[in-house]
């Protein structure tokens, strides 16, 4: 069985309507990470990611706890 092979886009060959995303997070940021070219093959999941509300407090460890878990 072969393994899926994903495209990490870059500005110049991401789809039209990811390009502006990714030019706010690379003028944010100063770099383009690898995570945000991998998504911006899907625009609304990449909106959707940078979106996404955040956690009021940092999640605690899952070592710490025994549990292992998302």
């Amino acid at each position: 069985m072969s393994r899926p092979t994903f495209t990490v886009h870059t500005l110049d060959t991401a789809p039209d309507a990811a390009r502006p995303t990714m030019a706010g997070v690379r003028r944010k940021l100063g770099h383009l990470p690898g995570a945000v070219g991998l998504m911006a093959e899907s625009p609304e999941l990449l909106r959707g990611f940078l979106t996404a509300p955040r956690p009021s407090r940092p999640p605690t460890s899952h070592r710490s706890s025994g549990r292992w878990w998302c």
